[in-house]
């Protein structure tokens, strides 16, 4: 799937992604239960993907 989005747009979803990726790893540190944190850790693996085909764009 391609979608055309403006630099400005990109940087936006870029922080926002990296904002996000923040708050995740301190949702895993505190994470008690291990299938939650196992979804925890997905989710983070995602996220930095997505940031980097973001930084790669640049």
């Amino acid at each position: 799937m391609n979608v055309q989005i403006t630099d400005e747009e990109r940087d936006l979803l870029r922080n926002v992604l990296e904002g996000r990726l923040t708050e995740l790893r301190g949702e895993i540190h505190h994470a008690q239960v291990a299938d939650f944190k196992q979804q925890l850790l997905h989710r983070e693996q995602m996220l930095k993907k997505l940031i980097a085909k973001f930084q790669n764009e640049s």
